[in-house]
């Protein structure tokens, strides 16, 4: 829907000028700031709090905040300014720090494949609470595993549709 949308409607804007050229101004208007105040902040706001979770997660236990502590929300803060100071500096700032990341997760996920043929530390067993049922799980708990699946599929494939933003750069496509 998206590509015949781009191919119908080839300007820059995305959703903002399908809305615009389908439903009018006032809709269109309506979503771009939902989309700047709400949408988008929010989902910024989410990934830096859980990647500031994680980046605790790999201190010494000695060394991590305490869970109520104002480092909770003092480094997500801090994460999200420092990200858009490097955008703002410039793109080959943004690009280097992205590159960085991307090169730092291709090695964590290098070092738990590595971790396979470590001889003293694999086992079959390892692998079974993906597929052992413990006891009889309630209704309630398979809904709540059901959302948080759900929720990880969303996460892992939100952003799909922010190609349609520059739509209108493209030449010759």
């Amino acid at each position: 829907v998206f590509a015949e949308l781009g191919s119908y409607f080839p300007g820059a804007g995305g959703q903002y000028t399908y809305l615009r050229e389908s439903f009018g101004k006032l809709p269109a208007f309506l979503f771009g700031w939902t989309n700047l105040s709400i949408i988008n902040s929010a989902s910024i706001a989410a990934l830096a709090v859980i990647s500031a979770e994680y980046l605790f997660k790999l201190l010494p236990e000695a060394a991590r905040p305490a869970e109520g502590s104002h480092w909770m929300k003092t480094v997500p803060v801090l994460m999200i300014a420092g990200l858009t100071a490097a955008n703002v500096v410039g793109v080959r700032w943004g690009a280097a720090i992205q590159n960085l990341l991307t090169v730092l997760k291709l090695a964590a996920i290098g070092l738990i494949v590595c971790g396979i043929f470590l001889p003293s530390k694999t086992s079959w067993s390892n692998l079974s609470p993906f597929w052992e049922i413990r006891g009889a799980p309630s209704v309630d708990a398979i809904w709540a595993g059901f959302k948080g699946a759900f929720l990880a599929i969303f996460w892992a494939y939100d952003g799909w549709y922010l190609l349609s933003f520059s739509g209108g750069e493209i030449k010759d496509p």
